[in-house]
């Protein structure tokens, strides 16, 4: 499914990322980002997806897999 995303969505959606990115620790869910967001589940699920070649459960775990690399790789180096 293709959207067309305006220039306000595609900010809106580097919002979310950028919480995201902050917050990857937290176990919020695609409808409580959707809610916070004002956009329906639907429009967050493909429009993230859109812009950024990855589902938005999928970007907060390879988040998370990266911060627990970085540790990982402190406490061997």
């Amino acid at each position: 499914m293709q959207l067309k995303l305006t220039k306000e969505d595609k900010q809106l959606f580097q919002l979310i990322k950028d919480k995201i990115d902050k917050d990857f620790s937290k176990d919020f869910t695609v409808q409580e980002l959707a809610r916070e967001f004002h956009l329906t589940e639907s429009k967050l699920r493909y429009g993230f997806m859109q812009m950024f070649s990855i589902g938005i459960l999928q970007y907060r775990t390879k988040k998370r897999l990266e911060y627990f690399l970085t540790l990982l790789q402190s406490e061997i180096g």
